[in-house]
């Protein structure tokens, strides 16, 4: 995760996907707002079908929806962990 997707729109950079802030000392920090079940997935290294069927057996909604994606904030990914955990 060490750089950011970016297109330019009328001469601004715009990240695609996470959203990162440039800190002091010119490191980055990560700062994700939502998370797609997707990203759950990839971050945690199991497939997407388990992240979607922990979801509805918790029958947590997603914090936003952009479309078809939908989104979920980071207790809505602590609940959704700990749904998996009650699975094993």
């Amino acid at each position: 995760m060490g750089y950011v997707l970016s297109t330019r729109i009328r001469g601004v950079e715009k990240p695609k996907g996470d959203t990162y802030i440039t800190v002091a000392g010119g490191g980055t920090m990560e700062e994700k707002k939502a998370i797609t079940p997707a990203n759950l997935a990839r971050e945690w290294g199991i497939p997407l079908k388990k992240v979607k069927d922990a979801i509805k057996a918790a029958g947590i909604e997603p914090g936003s929806t952009r479309g078809a994606c939908k989104y979920y904030t980071k207790e809505d990914a602590d609940r959704i962990r700990s749904q998996l955990n009650e699975k094993k």
